[in-house]
């Protein structure tokens, strides 16, 4: 089964996505968190393309924003994979046998970003529009 959306699917669709500052910030270290463990992560739980992170690494760099935060476009591939990656910081996080943990991620912040990322996944490219 494929799970790539048809071309001509409204998912398949890129979109913006505005990404406040704090949320960027967050972005920047779960990311460079992830690409310090990868080599560490089980593929059969998070199947995280090492391109597809660095894709992310540079869509989120940290000299890239201003206060105000910024606009990135987006697919819902994108959004799923971020999602992929941020479950993965919260879950290796949180196990001794990773070893280290960046001071400023918590659960209450990896949480509120899986569910900024899921509502904006609903929002963006899975609600039907009233007609």
């Amino acid at each position: 089964m494929n799970d790539t959306p048809p071309s001509s699917s409204p998912e398949s669709k890129p979109t913006e996505l505005v990404v406040s500052a704090e949320r960027h910030r967050f972005m920047c270290e779960t990311i460079d968190y992830v690409r310090m463990i990868h080599h560490h992560i089980d593929p059969d739980m998070y199947d995280i393309d090492a391109k597809r992170l660095e894709h992310f690494a540079w869509c989120f760099e940290e000299d890239m924003v201003d206060h105000s935060g910024f606009v990135m476009t987006v697919t819902c591939r994108d959004l799923f994979d971020l999602q992929i990656i941020v479950d993965a910081a919260y879950t290796y996080s949180n196990r001794r046998s990773s070893g280290i943990r960046a001071e400023s991620l918590t659960n209450v912040g990896f949480e509120a970003i899986i569910a900024w990322l899921s509502q904006a996944q609903r929002t963006l490219f899975l609600s039907k529009p009233n007609h």
